[in-house]
């Protein structure tokens, strides 16, 4: 008990202590002081024992030994209970060990939370220096996506003037120029170059009688005005113009539109060739063909034969002004001048809105708009011609002349898209004059 006592007197502590190994002492303290008083009460009887035993053998008749005999019978008592109290000792000395190792272990666990707090604010740090990386890539991402989509995108706004509804808004008005430019009401027919103009789009005007069809002639006059107006710019654009332009004309800037068309023509070449024979994951290089294409025909449709307003009218408008005038005045003859007069002004606004539409701007669309001519003869078709009649009546009827083409994308395809329908003249099969 000594040794341990002593022991327990030597033992080394921290000298920095958390709250509980603080308590653990102040416990051990006290119950170091209990030991040691109880020790001296051992002690004092020990030496009162000895007084007794003494005193016994000191005494020799029957009393004293009665007395010791008691004596040593509360001495045995007490014994019992030192002893107890030494186990009780013993077992609070385990207790204290026990506390104290908890102690440790419950500085040592506060160390590893503190060093577990540290590295996971370290993660912490290193998850937002990942989440950074992560958003500056995705907005490095999204920003190439949006140039990529607006590189492959073949849409136009709402309020673009190649968007489609505007394009269709667009024709639909010089459907109603043209027939009101075409118009023979109050006007003299020139019979015999009516009937040329007649047989040269499959008329035959041998069966007609003697007075000529009004409805008839007008609608294939639209039709021959739209299509001298197109052979025209094509021939323009065509090149055969890039070839003269190049020998008289290149320094004025005559041809411009005629370059411009053949170089892009020459420029997707040079792309298709080389997205087929040079290796790229880009998908850009497939779109800019069609966008390619898209830019330069918008460009045309807005500037093409355009001047500035001092210079007067581009020379090919004018030239094609004179050959329309010309051409129309062979087959009519109008009787008030103001009326002429209104008329050849509306010639140049219809040239321009012709060759804005069907050359240019049906190239501006993905994919290319078509236009389809109905020929004499051909069956009705109500979802593709702009008709008035029965269903009961369509095996009846035919097309007799077709003023202005059915218009819309994959015409030849069941997915086709109708922009606007054609405008049929009909005619009887019985009566028609083939």
């Amino acid at each position: 008990t000594k040794d341990n006592s002593q022991d327990m007197e030597g033992a080394h502590y921290p000298s920095k202590k958390t709250e509980s190994v603080q308590r653990l002492d102040r416990k051990i303290e006290q119950l170091q002081n209990e030991n040691k008083q109880l020790k001296a009460d051992l002690k004092l009887k020990d030496q009162k024992i000895r007084n007794l035993v003494d005193t016994h053998t000191s005494l020799k008749d029957e009393e004293n030994e009665q007395i010791l005999s008691q004596q040593l019978k509360e001495f045995n008592k007490y014994e019992q209970i030192l002893k107890y109290q030494y186990q009780q000792i013993q077992k609070n000395e385990q207790t204290i060990k026990q506390q104290y190792a908890l102690g440790q272990n419950i500085e040592q666990l506060h160390n590893e939370k503190e060093q577990l707090k540290a590295d996971l604010k370290l993660k912490d740090q290193k998850i937002q220096n990942l989440v950074d990386a992560h958003t500056s890539l995705k907005d490095e991402a999204a920003k190439y996506q949006l140039a990529l989509g607006e590189a492959t995108n073949f849409r136009f706004g709402d309020h673009d003037l190649d968007n489609v509804g505007q394009l269709i808004n667009d024709i639909k008005g010089l459907k109603r120029d043209l027939e009101m430019f075409c118009s023979l009401k109050r006007t003299d027919v020139n019979e015999e170059e009516a009937k040329k103009l007649l047989n040269m789009y499959g008329h035959s005007t041998e069966t007609m009688g003697k007075k000529l069809n009004k409805t008839l002639i007008q609608g294939v006059l639209q039709q021959h005005i739209i299509k001298t107006v197109i052979q025209e710019a094509d021939k323009r654009l065509k090149n055969a113009g890039i070839q003269e332009a190049n020998e008289q004309f290149q320094t004025e800037g005559k041809y411009l539109e005629a370059n411009l068309v053949s170089t892009m023509n020459k420029f997707l070449e040079y792309m298709d060739d080389f997205s087929k024979y040079r290796v790229g994951t880009d998908e850009v290089i497939h779109a800019a063909p069609t966008r390619i294409r898209q830019l330069v025909y918008a460009i045309l449709s807005n500037r093409g034969f355009e001047t500035p307003n001092k210079e007067g009218e581009h020379p090919f408008i004018a030239q094609l002004r004179e050959k329309i005038v010309e051409e129309v005045n062979r087959y009519r003859t109008i009787k008030k001048p103001e009326r002429k007069t209104e008329i050849e002004l509306m010639v140049i606004v219809i040239i321009r809105q012709i060759i804005s539409i069907f050359c240019f701007r049906l190239k501006v669309q993905e994919p290319v708009v078509e236009c389809k001519w109905y020929e004499k003869s051909e069956k009705i078709e109500p979802e593709f011609m702009e008709v008035s009649c029965d269903e009961n009546e369509l095996e009846k009827i035919i097309v007799n002349v077709c003023s202005f083409p059915l218009i819309g994308t994959n015409l030849s395809d069941k997915k086709c898209k109708v922009f606007t329908q054609a405008s049929v003249i009909i005619t009887n099969r019985e009566m028609s004059y083939d």
